[in-house]
Order: structure tokens, then C-alpha cells, then sequence
């Protein structure tokens, strides 16, 4: 696509909001400076194509409005030293040159941002010691509620270093940079949510794909609206392996099938996924779900035949979402056709891919009595549902979840019912801003 090959976009000044002014006086009177500049890195829900994108299929995300914004400025000293706006949030500092990762345990909220700034410091500095940065975090994308606020803090960090060293990478070198940085901490996520942090346009969502990384736009049914709800279950991929155990068993389905065909691993373009072993095949979607469907039920502790037959499942419903935004006029009763595939979604990451919860099940459970569709979005596990419904329905949906589920949810007491349940539309990508 023309026009993703180039830049983050850089402008010269962030909008004069309450969270900017008290950002930058945050800034200044803790390091006693002004920022030198922001970056503003969004969240995002993925429509439809879950744990589909780390075994090499397209997914179709958007960018949300709420986001994680940085204010930065460099050192000279080579250290990192970062605060956050929320206090619960404990500040870091130390060497650049000794930041490290800890795996098999919950991260420190910090530990992602290290995660960005160590892959942007190898690119800036290959020989040399990297030069120091001060950052200061504000974020207003859920935590833990798999709207990517994770992902946006690597985003965010690696942009605002390479920024400040002068390096200036395409928004999909960008892309691609931080998906690695993000393995760092443990997980052995695809690229979909850097991707779409970098790459989203205002007002549509993204068919992103891979090998090579593109992106298109999608334009959704002009009545069509969003809904993302929080189950107020955190969900936190990198705290244990429920993840990792996911995509073994996919790496495992990809292996058996190329075995049974011939095929062997290449050393050059690393590890084979289901995808790539579909390629390699010269087969269609329909033949690979014959294929998975002779795997082996398990090998070892590992579900081989479920995961891999909710991977090419869930591949089909994301071209058949894509074709039907396509071709709007001639799909008549768009929220049926979109909202049963969004159904078939969620009862395939419940039951095959067991990444949904008991609490994100009755949501749907909830949503399907209202007529409303919905599925879980983002890892699983806890975290968020995303709703289709058109505008005429916003509403009254909003009120049945806040009055038959936030209400009687000791969790949601204190809690501003609007950060938990949220209407939402494709806003862009990253942003640089100037210093005001």
C-alpha cells in the first residue's frame, strides 16, 4: 500500500488538553527540564482474527482512542529513568546499557518500556555505549484488558528513542522492530498489535498480513458501532504460559503436517508456522481444515488438533468479515452475517482454543439474549468483549450491561462504569508533537 512505507508523522505541538498540560508539568518538576517532545502510541480491539497472526494468517484490527502519550527528553548521561502519571505505577531508573527482562513471572509495568528502548538502542547505537533518555508515561488504554496497552508502551518507547537519536525507520520497519523488542518479555506474540499501532488509519479498520508485513484498509458498515466491555478479569499473557502453550501447539501442527508432506523446517526463514506450511503446500483454507482435522488429538500435554483447527477456522471467518465490508451493498442484513461471524469466533477461542473465561462468557451470554453479538478480543483469558450493533441499539445495550452485569459485580464498585464499557471508532496511528 503507497503511503506506509514512510514515517511517523511529526507535528508541532500536542492538543491542549488537561492530560498534556499535566504531563509536561509532571515532566518538569520531577527532572526539572521541559520534555523535548511526545509520542502518542494507541490502543487498539481486534474485530476478528484471534491467535491467528503468530501462525502466519491476516487479522483485522483498529486503533481505539484511548492511548498511552510519552513525554520525552534525551541525556546525556546513559541512563534510563522513567515516572508515570498514575501513582500506583512505581518509577524506574538505571544503566541503559544493563536493562534486562525478567521472564516467567508478571512484568513490571516499566519492564515493556524497557523492552522498546533496548531493541531501538541496539539500532541507534550497534558499537557504542546508548545515550539516556527521561520519559514520562500517561495511559488511558485499560491495563490488562487486552486492548494492547502493553504493546503500546514497547511502541511508544522504541519510538520516542529512535526519535531522539535521529534514526528514522518507515512506520513498518517500525513495526516490525517492536514486535521483536516485545518477545523479550517472554512471549512469543505475532505482530499484530505493533502493526497496528503504527500502521491504522482514521476512520477504517486494517486487513494486516504478513510476510511480506501489509496493510490495507477496511471500510465497516457506515451503521455499524463498536462496543468494548471489560470483564474486570485481568488478563496478563506474560505472567504464565497459557500463551506460549498456544502457539507451541500450533508450531507442533505446523511441523506434523509438513512431516506428513515432506517438508522440513528452513533454517533461513525460521520457524514454520501453519501458514507457511500452506504456502509451502500450494493448498487452499478449506484443504488445510482437512488436514488438521487428521492431526493427532494431543502430543503430550498439548490440545494439537483444537488449536489448530480454531487457527484455520478463525482464518476463514476473517477473509469472509473482509469480503462482506467489501461488498456491502450486496450482503443486505450486514449485522447478521458480521455478528454471526463474530458468535462462531468466541464459541471456537472458548471451546477449541480455551482462551476465553467463565466472566467474558456470560458477557456474550448477555449480549446474545439483548441480540447484540459479541465476542472476546485480545489474548484471552480475561480482558475485554468487542460488540457489533448499529447505532439505533448503543444506547440500550450500554444500560443492560451496566444494570445486569457492572452493577452486581463487586469489582466494578468505586469504578467509572464509562472507562469500563466504551463506544468506540478507527482513529490513526502513532504521532510525534513537538514540545509545546
Amino acid at each position: 500500500m503507497a503511503g506506509y512505507d514512510d514515517t511517523v508523522p511529526v507535528f508541532g505541538r500536542p492538543p491542549a488538553t488537561d492530560r498534556t498540560d499535566y504531563l509536561r508539568t509532571m515532566f518538569e518538576d520531577y527532572f526539572r527540564h521541559p520534555p523535548e517532545f511526545y509520542v502518542r502510541v494507541p490502543g487498539r480491539v481486534n474485530l476478528i482474527g484471534e491467535h491467528v497472526d503468530y501462525c502466519g494468517y491476516p487479522v483485522l484490527p483498529m486503533a481505539l482512542e484511548q492511548d498511552v502519550i510519552i513525554a520525552v527528553r534525551g541525556t546525556v548521561e546513559p541512563t534510563l529513568h522513567i515516572i508515570n502519571r498514575n501513582p500506583s505505577y512505581r518509577d524506574y531508573v538505571g544503566p541503559i546499557n544493563e536493562l534486562h527482562t525478567s521472564h516467567g513471572t508478571k512484568p513490571e509495568w516499566y519492564e515493556y518500556i524497557m523492552c522498546g528502548i533496548i531493541g531501538a538502542a541496539e539500532m541507534a547505537y550497534p558499537d557504542s555505549t546508548p545515550r539516556g533518555i527521561t520519559l514520562a508515561v500517561c495511559g488511558t488504554i485499560p491495563p490488562a484488558a487486552g486492548l494492547s496497552s502493553s504493546s503500546a508502551l514497547v511502541c511508544a518507547a522504541a519510538l520516542a528513542y529512535l526519535h531522539d537519536n535521529e534514526v528514522k525507520l518507515s512506520k513498518m520497519q517500525m513495526a516490525m522492530l517492536c514486535a521483536r523488542s516485545e518477545r523479550l518479555i517472554g512471549t512469543a506474540g505475532g505482530g499484530m498489535d505493533q502493526a497496528i499501532a503504527f500502521l491504522a488509519e482514521e476512520g477504517c479498520a486494517s486487513y494486516i498480513s504478513w510476510n511480506p508485513l501489509s496493510s490495507t484498509p477496511v471500510s465497516l458498515p457506515q451503521e455499524a458501532v463498536f462496543v468494548v466491555a471489560h470483564s474486570l478479569v485481568e488478563a496478563n499473557k506474560a505472567a504464565n504460559n497459557v500463551f506460549n502453550d498456544r502457539v507451541q501447539s500450533c508450531t507442533i501442527a505446523a511441523q506434523i503436517i509438513a512431516q506428513s508432506h515432506g517438508l522440513e523446517d528452513d533454517p533461513i526463514t525460521g520457524r514454520l508456522t501453519i501458514a507457511k506450511v500452506q504456502n509451502l503446500l500450494g493448498v487452499d483454507l478449506d484443504k488445510m481444515r482437512e488436514l488438521v482435522a487428521a492431526l493427532p488429538i494431543t502430543v503430550g500435554n498439548l490440545k494439537i488438533r483444537d488449536r489448530a483447527t480454531h487457527v484455520i477456522e478463525e482464518a476463514i471467518r476473517v477473509e469472509q468479515f473482509r469480503s462482506v465490508c467489501a461488498n456491502l451493498k450486496d450482503c443486505g442484513d450486514w449485522e447478521s452475517v458480521l455478528g454471526n461471524l463474530m458468535r462462531s469466533s468466541h464459541r471456537s477461542l472458548s471451546e477449541l482454543y480455551e482462551s476465553s473465561h467463565d466472566v467474558l462468557n456470560e458477557m456474550v451470554r448477555l449480549s446474545d439474549e439483548f441480540g447484540v453479538h459479541a465476542r472476546v478480543t485480545g489474548a484471552g483469558w480475561g480482558g475485554c468483549i468487542v460488540a457489533l450493533l448499529p447505532r439505533s441499539k448503543v444506547e440500550s445495550y450500554v444500560q443492560m450491561l451496566i444494570t445486569t452485569f457492572y452493577s452486581r459485580s463487586s469489582l466494578a464498585r468505586g469504578c467509572d462504569t464509562n472507562q469500563l464499557v466504551f463506544v468506540t471508532a478507527p482513529h490513526r496511528g502513532a504521532l510525534i508533537y513537538g514540545a509545546t
